[in-house]
């Protein structure tokens, strides 16, 4: 079946350049950064607390999880709830630690910068399994030596424990945005490919439609026009 889709002109392709580079030199984190762990999230129905480390922004942040009773200081990062189950923030790693136990799982080994995770509570309720979805940058494309949010932003997706934390969008490609359709029991999402290979993106690039659907065991991107 062919699914047709509306294409909305994106400003923000045309005004946010990145560089593809076809030999990244490996990426080592910045040792004089303050990286700090902040106090465990815990998200209802999981068996697992999640402890996120990251970048402390320099004026500190109120965690939506934080009572009124917890101080706030610069040794804090800005973790924000944007909708349930939904955070953001400058995120290097995360650690999910099995409940009542001493076992802990990190997400992931390699340098990377988690600026969101989600969890797919819908999915869960559907007795589809329960995944984290992730916006991550995940590698120097931009030549600079360093990955920062002028580099190209990915699609990720793991199990509920932090377990098979893998790249679901395209490689050298920019992520747009994605969204969950309760109705389909699917993520939506697009990118942006460097059609000519200028090293470039722009809005004369193609956009490319993609959706995953928890309902397909095993489930894979498909992509739609």
């Amino acid at each position: 079946m062919m699914i047709t889709a509306i294409i909305i002109t994106l400003t923000s392709c045309d005004e946010k350049t990145k560089t593809k580079q076809e030999h990244e030199t490996k990426v080592v984190r910045d040792t004089s950064l303050t990286i700090l762990q902040d106090l465990p999230i815990e998200i209802d129905s999981l068996d697992h607390i999640i402890h996120v480390v990251g970048e402390p922004t320099a004026g500190g942040y109120r965690s939506s999880y934080m009572s009124s009773e917890s101080s706030v200081s610069r040794f804090q990062f800005s973790l924000v709830n944007s909708y349930d189950g939904g955070f953001s923030g400058k995120i290097y790693n995360m650690k999910f630690q099995k409940v009542d136990t001493d076992e802990i799982t990190d997400l992931t080994n390699e340098v990377v910068l988690i600026s969101s995770f989600s969890y797919l509570k819908p999915v869960e309720a559907q007795n589809q399994g329960s995944y984290f979805l992730y916006t991550v940058y995940d590698s120097d494309s931009n030549g600079d030596q360093s990955i920062e949010t002028d580099d190209l932003k990915s699609l990720y997706l793991s199990n509920s424990d932090g377990r098979n934390f893998h790249r679901i969008s395209p490689e050298n490609e920019e992520l747009i945005d994605w969204k969950y359709i309760k109705a389909e029991n699917r993520v939506y999402y697009r990118t942006v490919e460097d059609s000519n290979d200028d090293g470039l993106f722009q809005n004369s690039d193609i956009i490319r439609y993609f959706y995953i659907d928890f309902d397909s065991q095993p489930w894979t991107s498909i992509e739609y026009n």
